[in-house]
């Protein structure tokens, strides 16, 4: 039985803004913050009022769904590739948030969006918006495909729109994290399960099942964008005695003086997709969501479109994401110029596996947190455009993944590379760190440039193997220390690996390198002390190289001798 629209009201979201310019970007260094000026009356701190994602649509449904399941054709989508079924989409949408959560799924046919909806950013729009507590479900031949007037023209005074298939986060577009009250804490320590208020009664703000966040700063005093930060997670105990606030999750970074505030009205929480295709400008933008998953989506951008109405997808502040078995691709006819970040802006706890991602470059960083990546596919379309793939968290491993260059990377040399531990200026660099990046398949073409360029300390490079043609350098540890062991490096006339400068506690042993170059292994600077300060250089093979193992001027002594090597 079909349901029947009662009526229609406008909903209203209160959320902090920070005076400042709205912009947009992507990468380790903050660059895409999603802030909007606030009006000039505003006086600081005050709540300003926006409507928000969606206009409300109550329904009254004739019959109950049963388990929860609300079918989009039971609000009177078509799905036939030709009728705008936006807004019937949007009622099931709202009627399953409304029942307390609910699964609404989708026909096995094209659900054409063809009108769209601003969001509380003036230069960002949207087809659906995903409650919290809602999964939309689709089957073998669901589309979600976004019209030509399910995309905003360019708005007057705007240098680029956005036109997301799919929005998600209470206010998906414009960041609320930095406007909450924050309370300090005494000192934390990485690992620990819980803080301490520095004024014990201040604890009975947070109470069991919020969410929290845990900065570095207080962005009211700091005005910073892209704070820095230690967990996202939920509160699993208060003490407003003692002033212990228990977490779900242990802290990830060490900070002195850091902040707490409760972030659960801003956030949104248990949404999932599953088994379609979402198909236009933008497929996906997610912001502040706490348990969100993604499974068997193919998530097509439409390149095709141009006059700055491109984006890749947005993901930032997402807690609990898992990841699997989708794909992040443009539509046919399309080019690869997009960036695409995985989630970044103090994401915490995401797992992808069994992923095949094309793009430009993929990464993010932003102060993210506990990554795994596993059994993924990444190709990445560079050819001299400067992309990569960048890691740029703390606590990262990167196992049993393949990664394919289309294109030769020639950009930035001799910086470029393909994979890299951290892209971001070097203040970043202090917060990453247990980068490990093991067991995977690298095709390398990057002539003047690396495979792999680690600059973040203590970053573990084992049981990989990489093949390169050309003069790209297989491995190049800059700045700092790591671990490089295990690896199957073969190559054209680059360089094996490259020490710029070799540090304790570095260790480069049992790898397998063979090329037609001058250097299997080069040291830049290495040490120059008798002992100590040095890292150690030992059971290595290396063929084919004119020669094997350079470190000129070193006077190696017992802790960086380099022993035992194989030409």
């Amino acid at each position: 039985m079909r349901c029947k629209i009662a009526a229609k009201g406008t909903g209203w979201q209160s959320f902090y803004l920070r005076q400042t310019a709205a912009k947009a970007g992507a990468g380790s260094d903050g660059r895409d913050a999603r802030t909007v000026p606030a009006p000039a009356h505003r006086e600081a701190g005050q709540v300003v009022k926006f409507t928000t994602l969606s206009v409300l649509t109550l329904v009254v449904c004739a019959a109950a769904h049963a388990q929860g399941t609300f079918p989009v054709t039971s609000y009177g989508a078509k799905c036939d590739g030709t009728t705008d079924d936006t807004t019937h989409i949007q009622a099931a949408l709202n009627a399953a948030a409304a029942a307390g959560g609910g699964t609404v799924t989708l026909p096995g046919a094209t659900c054409l969006l063809n009108s769209n909806h601003q969001s509380s950013h003036p230069w960002f729009f949207y087809n659906l918006h995903i409650p919290s507590g809602v999964t939309l479900q689709g089957t073998t031949g669901s589309r979600l495909l976004q019209g030509p007037r399910g995309r905003h023209a360019m708005v007057s005074g705007a240098t680029y729109v956005q036109n997301s298939v799919l929005a998600v986060g209470n206010n998906y577009q414009v960041v609320t994290y930095n406007g909450a009250r924050f309370y300090p804490l005494n000192a934390i320590t990485a690992g620990n399960n819980s803080v301490t208020l520095s004024t014990a009664g201040n604890a009975s703000h947070f109470g069991v099942g919020d969410v929290i966040s845990v900065y570095e700063t207080n962005p009211a005093v700091s005005h910073c964008d892209v704070c820095a930060t230690s967990i996202v997670t939920k509160v699993t105990s208060s003490n407003s005695s003692t002033g212990v606030v228990g977490l779900a999750d242990p802290l990830v970074r060490t900070m002195s003086t850091p902040f707490i505030a409760n972030q659960t009205s801003n956030t949104a929480h248990d949404i999932a997709v599953s088994d379609l295709i979402v198909q236009g400008a933008q497929p996906l933008s997610i912001l502040e969501t706490y348990n969100w998953t993604s499974t068997n989506v193919q998530y097509l951008d439409d390149t095709t479109i141009g006059g700055g109405n491109l984006d890749g997808n947005i993901m930032n502040t997402i807690q609990h994401g898992t990841w699997t078995g989708n794909t992040i691709d443009i539509v046919p006819g399309g080019t690869y110029t997009w960036h695409q970040e995985w989630p970044q802006r103090n994401s915490y706890n995401n797992k992808w596996s069994g992923n095949t991602i094309r793009a430009a470059s993929f990464g993010g960083g932003e102060y993210a947190g506990n990554f795994t990546f596993t059994g993924n596919h990444f190709y990445l379309e560079i050819d001299g455009t400067g992309g990569n793939f960048a890691l740029g968290a703390k606590n990262v491993k990167f196992d049993s993944n393949d990664v394919h260059t289309v294109g030769n990377q020639t950009a930035a040399a001799p910086w470029g590379s393909i994979i890299t531990d951290v892209n971001a200026p070097h203040a970043y660099y202090p917060y990453v760190s247990n980068v490990q990046i093991t067991n995977n398949t690298i095709q390398c073409v990057a002539d003047g440039n690396n495979c792999l360029l680690l600059v973040g300390h203590g970053t573990v490079v084992s049981g990989n193997t990489i093949t390169a043609t050309g003069s790209a350098t297989g491995i190049n540890v800059a700045y700092s220390s790591a671990q490089v062991t295990n690896n199957t490096i073969n190559l054209g006339n680059g360089i094996g690996i490259l020490l710029n400068t070799l540090v304790n506690p570095t260790t480069v042993a049992s790898n397998t390198l063979t090329g037609t170059g001058r250097f299997g292994i080069y040291v830049r600077t290495p040490p120059t002390r008798d002992a100590g300060g040095g890292g150690a250089i030992y059971n290595n093979t290396i063929t084919g190289f004119a020669i094997p193992l350079y470190a000129p001027g070193a006077r190696l002594g017992p802790t960086n001798i380099p022993r035992k090597n194989i030409h």
